[in-house]
């Protein structure tokens, strides 16, 4: 059997409010670095891979479990956040002040438009999560831990359950519901088990952020 942990990453600077300039260069917070030591105690086994995606937080997110099991393979994969705000027309602003474009995009519900330079399309979005779907598949056994982002991993989960065959404005409509109502939190984790080709969703895990 295969079981996949997708891990959100802790508590960054912009989750926080704060002003943000480059979203590869969004650092945690101290609360951030608290909550990557708690998913690192949480594992139960040493796992088969360790992967993240290119931006920093994921990567300090991972920095406890790497320590914890430096033997085990590494490997960064191109899972990053969903850039859909061009990063040029958006340097250092903070969340509530991208608000309006944030809103401006998502009543857009062209899967295919792109916001500006260094952006990327919504079928761009679901592209990468199809990527990702197929590196897992040619993993045989074991336990992978996945530290990852918040929509990027709730665009993975909606793929899983509705198997979509194309991009369409309904999937990205779908999509908007699913990322309104579905919260993982910061640290948060979702167990996929695989039996052969077939995923089961077994839950969100967020006990271990508790106080």
């Amino acid at each position: 059997m295969k079981e996949v942990w997708l891990i959100r990453h802790g508590e960054s600077e912009a989750n926080a409010g704060l002003v943000t300039s480059m979203p590869d260069l969004i650092s945690l917070t101290e609360e951030g670095h608290r909550q990557a030591a708690k998913v690192s105690a949480l594992i139960p086994a040493v796992p088969s891979l360790i992967v993240f995606s290119p931006y920093l937080r994921t990567q300090q997110t991972a920095r406890p479990t790497l320590e914890r099991f430096p033997q085990v393979e590494r490997q960064e994969w191109n899972i990053q956040e969903f850039s859909f705000l061009s990063p040029a027309l958006c340097k250092n602003t903070s969340r509530m002040e991208r608000r309006p474009l944030v809103e401006e995009y998502w009543q857009r519900c062209d899967p295919f438009y792109i916001h500006g330079e260094g952006a990327e399309s919504f079928a761009d979005l679901y592209h990468r999560v199809c990527a990702m779907y197929r590196r897992i598949e040619q993993i045989e056994d074991g336990l992978v831990l996945i530290f990852g982002h918040g929509q990027f991993t709730r665009m993975f989960l909606l793929s899983l359950l509705l198997r979509p065959r194309e991009v369409t404005p309904q999937l990205m409509q779908e999509f908007i519901w699913f990322d309104k109502v579905f919260e993982i939190p910061n640290g948060g984790i979702f167990k996929v088990r695989f039996y052969g080709r077939e995923p089961f969703i077994s839950g969100l895990i967020s006990d271990h952020l508790q106080d």
